[in-house]
């Protein structure tokens, strides 16, 4: 019989950081950072589970003008190590869900997330739309973020 006790020890260097951003107006071109954390050394960080739910069009009768086309409409992702707050999203996410429209996109469950470089990390979710200055390209969204990071000491 194969049995795994987790002692007291082990128990207490396990954390969780729940991520949730409730149903939000993401206007065209616009970031939200929704979460952040901190690793230090010997620390690991598992993204458990990360989903994005485009709930509405808020400008309807638009076709959409995406920037990066590889992120959909719109994305969530993790971002880092951050050296400096200067304001600027990193380029390309750790891991991130990308939704294409309207709808649930979320990270594939039965893949290992892990994180093990020390450093400031951010989830950020954007809107992907919006090239012209003129913004006839570009929507407005409603999503809503949620998402589960273990912590391992």
């Amino acid at each position: 019989m194969n049995s795994v006790y987790i002692t007291p020890d082990r128990y207490a260097g396990i954390g969780d950081l729940g991520i949730c951003l409730p149903q939000t107006e993401l206007r065209r071109g616009s970031i939200i950072q929704v979460a952040s954390f901190k690793l230090k050394n010997a620390q690991r960080a598992v993204i458990r589970m990360l989903s994005l739910h485009v709930v509405s069009v808020l400008t309807p009768g638009i076709v959409p003008n995406t920037i990066n086309s590889s992120f959909g409409i719109c994305t969530v992702g993790v971002y880092g190590p951050v050296n400096s707050w200067g304001g600027n999203m990193i380029c390309s996410p750790i891991v991130s869900a990308v939704s294409a429209g309207l709808g649930v996109a979320a990270l594939n469950p039965y893949i290992d997330n892990s994180i093990e470089s020390p450093g400031i990390y951010v989830v950020n979710v954007f809107n992907n739309t919006g090239r012209g200055t003129d913004g006839d390209y570009a929507i407005d969204l409603s999503v809503a973020v949620t998402g589960q990071i273990k912590f391992y000491v």
